[in-house]
């Protein structure tokens, strides 16, 4: 009852800039942009304690800021054959808290990351595509795989529910008519069995 009100819009400012390139015959394509995000009144989830339980409080947490850069390749060395690779950075943190009295809200102090941000994230692997004729008919082969790497991240605000960072190992082939109108794919996901935490909290 003390927090059953309407929350502020969220809004934001976001620039960016960089370079799109295309070498070696296009065969080898490199794109790189710089990127800040600043957003006023942003609106977050904040578990809380009230009345003597813990409940999800949303919230216009402050402002805060992401700043950081991404750098995708991506090289065709043989026809058929694409490799490619991500890195992506970036520094995502609280500006200014504006802490809610009503419930005690935790203190995201000015500075401290923002949740489910990791600084670190990248991403590598390859996929083959080729013709290949059985019993009489045109087909076409596929294979994928890649594996996607984040480094470690919070749950909440305040630096709450610390995430340890996983790398996940993916893989797909499959076959279609050379028209693509339909494919049958077989999909391996997580082949290493890694164990991750997507959230982390305590509630008792």
């Amino acid at each position: 009852p003390n927090n059953a009100v309407p929350i502020d819009e969220e809004t934001s400012d976001a620039f960016e800039l960089g370079v799109k390139s295309r070498f070696a015959d296009n065969r080898i394509q490199v794109n790189a942009a710089a990127f800040q995000m600043t957003y006023d009144g942003f609106q977050a989830n904040n578990f809380v304690l009230l009345n003597g339980g813990t409940i999800s409080n949303l919230t216009n947490a402050g402002q805060v800021r992401s700043t950081g850069f991404e750098v995708d390749i991506l090289a065709n060395p043989v026809d058929g054959l694409d490799l490619f690779a991500n890195v992506a950075y970036a520094d995502a943190k609280v500006r200014r808290f504006n802490p809610n009295p009503l419930t005690n809200a935790p203190d995201a102090r000015n500075g401290t990351k923002l949740p489910l941000a990791p600084e670190w994230s990248w991403n590598i692997g390859a996929a083959y595509e080729t013709p290949f004729t059985a019993f009489g008919s045109d087909f076409k082969v596929y294979a994928r795989t890649a594996y996607n790497k984040v480094s470690s991240q919070f749950s909440d605000l305040g630096e709450g529910g610390p995430i340890e960072g996983y790398g996940l190992w993916n893989a797909s082939v499959g076959y279609s008519d050379v028209d693509d109108n339909w494919r049958l794919t077989f999909m391996m996901r997580n082949i290493t069995d890694e164990s991750y935490v997507l959230l982390n909290t305590t509630a008792g």
